[in-house]
């Protein structure tokens, strides 16, 4: 996409510049740090992003908006109700990695790194309020912008519950589930390598099992390895068979060497990673769905689905088409089991 296309889709779409909107997300997140927390001037204007305190205080009013609050750094993230939460930490619960992540009293809990630091998040859902309230512990408050994007994708803040929902309650089918889940969400991952990892090593062993191997593979740090800590590391005695470690090296080497897309389309990204040994169409869609929160991944020959939905694979993926663009939605109702 060229520069002129892109500000000819940003003034058709928004009625500003790409620039404009850029500083509008500065502005907004300044603002919530001025409200929400007891952050002084010059760390609010590093992490939203200004340049200097000058020209921060040029954009935001200060005085008028702060509001002094204790406890570190807190944020509420604002999502479009209804929001299913039940299914969203059943499904994280069920895929828990220790020690890097935990659900304590409705707490969701995890270490991550970011731009080479170390941090610590917990977020709890305040449903009454609509928002999900978010504890941040980082060193570098520049790294805040993208910390919050990867929690909204973690937890799909940004999808509108009404508009796939009237997309999919059109298949007969469907219709039921999506009425007894309202704002069922994808649940989304924190990093696309740890996902990639932990995609791999959830093929053909149940759900409870994959976690037990891939929390064999957390350092004593508490954190999810690198691809570089991963391929230093001595596979052999985690219970791995050679395929599987194999497959791992191979992620790991592809992710060091910069072979794997961060960014861009999903289905480059799914083919890039199809081209390492282990690693097929079902997981790529998967890696896509939770990492990328690809709204139109499907995984491919899934043994679940089609026995959910009553058909043979063949004929689930020709229903599929009718569900685009929104097949990792009906992915989600399918799998969910519907509420007792």
């Amino acid at each position: 996409m060229g520069e002129r296309q892109l500000r000819r889709l940003f003034r058709e779409k928004l009625g500003v510049s790409p620039q404009q909107a850029s500083q509008a997300r500065r502005v907004l997140l300044a603002r919530r740090l001025l409200d929400e927390t007891a952050l002084p001037a010059a760390d609010i204007a590093a992490a939203a992003g200004f340049g200097s305190v000058r020209r921060f205080r040029e954009v935001v009013d200060i005085q008028s908006r702060r509001k002094a609050r204790a406890g570190g750094l807190k944020l509420r993230l604002a999502y479009r109700p209804p929001y299913d939460w039940e299914a969203m930490f059943s499904f994280l619960g069920q895929r828990m990695v220790a020690p890097v992540e935990s659900i304590v009293d409705g707490r969701y809990q995890r270490t991550f790194r970011i731009g080479g630091e170390a941090g610590r998040l917990s977020a709890r859902p305040l449903p009454q309020k609509n928002v999900l309230e978010t504890e941040i512990e980082i060193a570098d408050l520049r790294l805040l912008p993208p910390i919050v994007a990867r929690i909204r994708r973690l937890f799909d803040l940004d999808s509108d519950p009404a508009v796939i929902a009237r997309a999919l309650e059109r298949d007969p089918a469907l219709a039921s589930r999506v009425a007894a889940r309202p704002g069922l969400r994808l649940p989304g991952a924190w990093d696309l390598f740890e996902m990639a990892v932990r995609a791999t090593l959830e093929q053909q062993v149940t759900v409870k099992g994959a976690a037990t191997l891939t929390s064999r593979l957390i350092p004593p740090s508490g954190l999810f390895p690198t691809p570089e800590e991963l391929l230093a590391m001595d596979l052999s005695g985690k219970g791995l068979t050679g395929a599987r470690q194999r497959a791992l090296r191979g992620l790991a080497e592809a992710f060091a060497a910069k072979r794997i897309p961060q960014d861009g389309p999903a289905e480059a990204l799914r083919a890039a990673l199809e081209q390492i040994p282990g690693i097929g169409p079902w997981t790529s869609h998967y890696i896509a769905l939770r990492a990328l929160g690809d709204p139109d991944a499907f995984p491919p020959k899934d043994l679940a689905l089609p026995r959910i939905y009553g058909v043979s694979n063949a004929e689930l993926l020709t229903a599929a088409e009718a569900w685009r663009p929104w097949r990792a939605y009906a992915a989600m109702h399918l799998w969910t089991p519907l509420p007792l």
